[in-house]
């Protein structure tokens, strides 16, 4: 059984209220691609939200230190929650996708 385990929240309040971006790391494209399509459903069904979601293979990096870098790659665009950094482990869609909605205060 498998889960994201969040390792960091950085929070950007000063920059635009509209926007907000989720960052997940994973080492399975099948997933990456479950994640992303279940955050564009949540966004269009909330279209007050813009959702950008960045998806990084959890082996390039080796420990969270080199992970927290990833925060300063999307520079051209504002956000409004801040960023999510969570670690992949193991396969468990379900964990995955409770994850996303606790993160996204979503019942």
């Amino acid at each position: 059984m498998g889960f994201y385990r969040v390792t960091s929240f950085v929070q950007y309040s000063q920059l635009k209220k509209h926007h907000s971006v989720v960052v997940f790391f994973c080492n399975s494209s099948v997933l990456s691609h479950k994640i992303e399509d279940f955050l564009k459903k949540w966004a269009f069904e909330n279209p007050g939200s813009d959702i950008n979601l960045l998806v990084v293979n959890v082996h390039l990096f080796h420990d969270v230190k080199d992970v927290k870098t990833v925060t300063s790659v999307p520079t051209t665009r504002s956000y409004k929650k801040g960023i999510i950094i969570g670690e992949y482990i193991g396969s468990s869609e379900p964990s995955i996708i409770n994850l996303i909605k606790a993160n996204l205060n979503i019942k």
